[in-house]
């Protein structure tokens, strides 16, 4: 008989870290009372905020017995993040370039914070969790990047406006999760698809970080209008990136399964 507790679980936790982000506005209007650079608020306000949830995702982890996902034999699987990062330095040179600084470090470590504890909650724990609920590794990939997608819609307490935008990354999250699971599935490690997702932010991360700073020093002007394109726009913008996550999530969980059959059969025959 099939356990429904992972389901209910699964759902807890979700709607647990949901509410639980709800948090951030009143930790920015706390940290916003002492006299601090900007970019010193945010990072305390992240620090306050996913530092104590990531120790309790990690605990979590160790109780559901899937602390071997924290672990890795083949140390070669480090050169998948490492890779990455290069290619994302090479393609954004100039834009790093001009924002390095102790600043900027501050900022990425605080923000990378949100990398390391989404893969965990999501592709550590709800990912494995739907999967032995299903009983298949598809659905438990499609159902928790479903999860994770969704979850971004938190965004529109910050901005109601942007519907179209938040909507068009939440299909972007979605795509992204499917990828990320294919990676964890694949490696079996869950500090890689947390590099990864971090490093994927840096981009992001970098014009935040210059918009940030600008801000700080000079005064820009807000218009009156704002434009917000469709979502049609901005899914035919983000078509290539959203179709290529999800194939290539799948299909490092088609042949991770495929590996994982033929080396049954082959353990098998030897036997």
């Amino acid at each position: 008989m099939k356990d429904k507790f992972p389901m209910k679980y699964t759902l807890v936790l979700f709607f647990g870290y949901i509410a639980y982000l709800l948090l951030e506005h009143p930790i920015n209007s706390f940290t916003g009372t002492f006299s601090m650079p900007i970019l010193y608020q945010g990072y305390l306000s992240n620090l306050i905020l996913l530092f104590p949830l990531l120790l309790l995702l990690v605990f979590l982890l160790f109780r559901l017995n899937l602390e071997k996902t924290l672990k890795s034999k083949d140390k070669r699987i480090f050169l998948i993040p490492i890779a990455y990062l290069f290619f994302v330095l090479i393609m954004s040179f100039s834009a790093f370039k001009s924002a390095i600084s102790l600043e900027l470090l501050i900022f990425i470590f605080s923000l990378s914070l949100v990398g390391f504890t989404e893969e965990i909650l999501f592709r550590g724990i709800i990912f494995p969790k739907l999967s032995d609920y299903f009983s298949s590794i598809w659905l438990g990939a499609l159902f928790s990047s479903f999860l994770f997608g969704i979850g971004h819609y938190i965004n529109l307490l910050k901005n109601p406006d942007s519907i179209n935008e938040i909507t068009s990354q939440v299909i972007y999250a979605f795509c992204f999760g499917v990828l990320m699971c294919g990676i964890f599935y694949k490696t079996k490690n869950i500090i890689i698809p947390a590099f990864i997702h971090t490093i994927f932010n840096l981009q992001s991360l970098i014009r935040v970080f210059n918009g940030i700073r600008n801000q700080e020093t000079t005064v820009l002007e807000t218009p009156n209008d704002v434009f917000h394109p469709s979502i049609w726009e901005l899914l035919n913008q983000e078509l290539l990136f959203n179709l290529s996550c999800f194939t290539i999530g799948l299909a490092l969980i088609f042949f991770a399964n495929k590996n994982k059959k033929n080396s049954i059969i082959t353990a098998g025959n030897n036997g």
